[in-house]
C-alpha cells in the first residue's frame, strides 16, 4: 500500500511542476520515500522514472510515458 503513496505523489508532483528547479522536485520524491520508511533496492524506482521525465527533451513523449507508468503501477498495486 504504501508503494501507491509513492506513485501517487509523483502525479501531485507533476500537477505542480511548474518549469521550475527539477532536482528540487525530485529531492521531496526522496524525501517522502525515506520517511515513509520505504526498505528494498527498488525503492527509489520512482525517483528514476521522475528524473527521466523531467529530464527528457521531448516533453508530450515524456508526459505519455509517465502517465502509463503511473496507471500501471498503481492498478498493479491497488489489485495486490
Amino acid at each position: 500500500m504504501l508503494h501507491v503513496l509513492v506513485w501517487e505523489n509523483i502525479k501531485n508532483e507533476i500537477e505542480l511542476f511548474d518549469g521550475t528547479n527539477s532536482k528540487q522536485i525530485i529531492q521531496r520524491q526522496r524525501r517522502f520515500i525515506n520517511r515513509l520508511g520505504i526498505q528494498g533496492k527498488r525503492r527509489y524506482r520512482s525517483v528514476e522514472v521522475l528524473r527521466q521525465y523531467l529530464n527528457t527533451g521531448d516533453r508530450v513523449l515524456a508526459k505519455h510515458c509517465l502517465e502509463l507508468t503511473l496507471e500501471r503501477r498503481c492498478k498493479s498495486d491497488d489489485s495486490q
